[in-house]
Parts: structure tokens; sequence; C-alpha cells
């Protein structure tokens, strides 16, 4: 394997879910599209009085993996 020049294919963006970080994606061909799961944490979010980031599962299709 050699690394994409095009790297990160997925990055952390602005005011969202996936504010603070993407990472562990792994990606599987699903008939004529690729599928990508990965981990993304959000920026603070304030929870019954507590700050936290939270972790949650993305998703991202392309058709030319």
């Amino acid at each position: 394997m050699k690394r994409s020049p095009k790297n990160p294919i997925l990055s952390p963006v602005g005011d969202s879910w996936q504010e603070e970080a993407c990472f562990n994606p792994n990606v599987v061909k699903d008939s004529s599209k690729y599928v990508m799961a990965y981990r993304a944490i959000s920026g603070k979010v304030d929870i019954g009085g507590t700050e936290l980031n939270l972790s949650t599962i993305g998703r991202a299709d392309s058709q030319d993996g």
C-alpha cells in the first residue's frame, strides 16, 4: 500500500459533531459504492451541567473509493 498524497481523506469539521477529531476509519465495498465508518469527537457539549466531548460513529459514502 502507498499513502495517498490527498491525505487526510477525512478531517474534523468546524462547529459540528466531528469538530475535534475523525479517526479509526474502516471501509467496505457495498455493490457499486464504498462505505466508510469512522469515529468522531464533538466539540464541548453541555450535558446536565457537565461539559463533555461526545464520541460518535460517522458514515461517509463514495462511488470511487
